[in-house]
């Protein structure tokens, strides 16, 4: 999406939140700015103006630097998943399966789904 905003003509800057629901757009022109408008809702996206004062303090992050905001989302979802599901796994195999799972998810969210990815079982018997 970030990509797509920065390909609109007079688009100086898109940029996403930590939380991913906000948006700085920086435009030369009112218009660039309804043109990015309107390919955010071309994407299915809704968009509206925010007051700057209402912001809450954020990190932001452009095309450059958003695959950190992507690696840390895929660690968070597979540490939700494995604590309603790696029961009886010792801390070691817990440990490298989070972290395969989690490159895995990480790649997904970089390359889309056509990216496959094989995770090899663990064994937690000693």
């Amino acid at each position: 999406m970030l990509a797509r905003l920065n390909a609109v003509e007079g688009i100086q800057l898109a940029e996403v939140d930590h939380s991913g629901e906000l948006l700085r757009v920086r435009a030369r022109t009112p218009a660039d700015l309804d043109r990015a408008r309107a390919a955010l809702l071309a994407l299915g996206y809704e968009a509206s103006a925010a007051d700057p004062p209402s912001q809450p303090h954020t990190d932001w992050f452009d095309v450059t630097t958003v695959r950190q905001l992507s690696r840390e989302e895929a660690t968070i979802i597979t540490d939700r998943v494995l604590s309603l599901t790696a029961f009886g796994l010792a801390a070691e195999d817990r440990e490298r399966l989070q972290v395969a799972v989690a490159a895995a998810l990480y790649g997904v969210f970089g390359h889309g789904l056509r990216t496959r990815h094989r995770l090899t079982a663990l064994s937690s018997r000693r």
